[in-house]
């Protein structure tokens, strides 16, 4: 599967104002890819596709993550590397693992300094002003860390479709609308192979 980058995303910069105190208390995630890539793709496919026999049965987090989530030898490797640092798993999901620790190990085990950071909105902030090195054995797992951006992405879930044809209702274009007009509205749109979307947002 391909690897979500920015495009499509308004970034937010922090501005660093310190460095964080080392026994300053952080969490971030390790990221791990998915397995099972091939047959995760055929699923996606196969949940848009009308007409198909699971067309938009979509999993539960659970069943995802059996299925496609990173093996327990993958996170019980990551695991136990970064323990080796001081920084404990607080929770696992189907992407990887949640972790916390002091910023002194934090930094030890990825080979960067952090800082305290000032969001535009005027929040504080941990981050890396730098890349991540990650351990090798992280390294090796695909594994990346989340959570030290020196910049906020917000995804922009709207798309300009240019002008469209309006659909009926006995006023006007932007109502009001009675049942039989959103019954039609609901019909209205027929959205092809191209316009398909992946429902993960559960996950």
């Amino acid at each position: 599967m391909a690897a979500l980058g920015i495009a499509g995303l308004h970034a937010r910069k922090l501005t660093p104002t310190s460095r964080a105190p080392a026994n300053q208390t952080v969490q971030f995630q390790v990221l791990l890819p998915a397995q099972n890539s091939d047959p995760l793709d055929q699923l996606i496919a196969d949940l848009n596709r009308s007409g198909s026999p699971i067309y938009h049965h979509w999993l539960s987090p659970q069943q995802f993550q059996a299925q496609f989530g990173p093996s327990e030898p993958t996170m019980a490797q990551v695991k136990n590397k970064l323990a080796a640092f001081g920084l404990a798993a607080v929770a696992t999901h189907a992407h990887g693992v949640r972790f916390q620790g002091s910023v002194a190990a934090v930094q030890q085990a990825f080979g960067v300094p952090l800082y305290n950071a000032t969001a535009p909105n005027g929040s504080q902030k941990i981050v890396a002003m730098q890349a991540l090195k990650l351990p090798p054995a992280l390294a090796q797992a695909g594994a990346q860390g989340s959570g030290f951006s020196p910049a906020i992405y917000q995804h922009v879930h709207s798309k300009n479709m240019g002008a469209l044809p309006q659909p009926l209702n006995r006023f006007s274009p932007t109502g009001p609308y009675f049942f039989d007009d959103i019954k039609q509205a609901y019909n209205f749109l027929q959205l092809n192979s191209s316009t398909v979307q992946v429902r993960l947002s559960e996950l």
